[in-house]
């Protein structure tokens, strides 16, 4: 059974450096995709992404914040390529509650969120800085 720190090399060429107890992935750790791209970096539990981590995708994207069972769940912010942001609520996998999301013009929605929509109370403000 794996204890402590260690390394593990899937079959498919990925990877993970990190703390293991009682042969599951717990603590902190990185996994890397056999990309050479891709990774996340952070706590694990029960070989899950949980807890407070960073991960990035081959497309470039990255997520910093908290994650449950391998999803991006609470408090986090995504970061596109192309200059756009989401700071705010998660819940599995989806942009769900309160948060920020703002485009590389200067757009910017303030309000909440339901499935990765705008949902209820709001505020858009246009790069000229008026407010819908």
């Amino acid at each position: 059974m794996r204890e402590g720190q260690g390394k593990e090399v899937l079959p498919d060429g990925t990877v993970y450096e990190g703390q293991f107890v009682a042969g599951q992935k717990r603590g902190k750790g990185v996994l890397t995709w056999p990309d050479g791209e891709s990774y996340y970096d952070g706590e694990w539990r029960n070989d899950k992404f949980q807890g407070k981590g960073k991960l990035k995708w081959e497309d470039g994207r990255t997520y910093i914040g908290s994650f449950h069972n391998d999803n991006l769940d609470g408090k986090g912010t995504m970061f596109c390529p192309d200059g756009r942001k989401y700071h705010g609520d998660w819940s599995m996998d989806k942009m769900h509650g309160f948060g920020t999301y703002s485009w590389p013009d200067g757009r910017v929605y303030e309000g909440h969120w339901r499935n990765n929509n705008t949902h209820g109370t709001g505020k858009f403000t246009e790069a000229d800085d008026s407010v819908e």
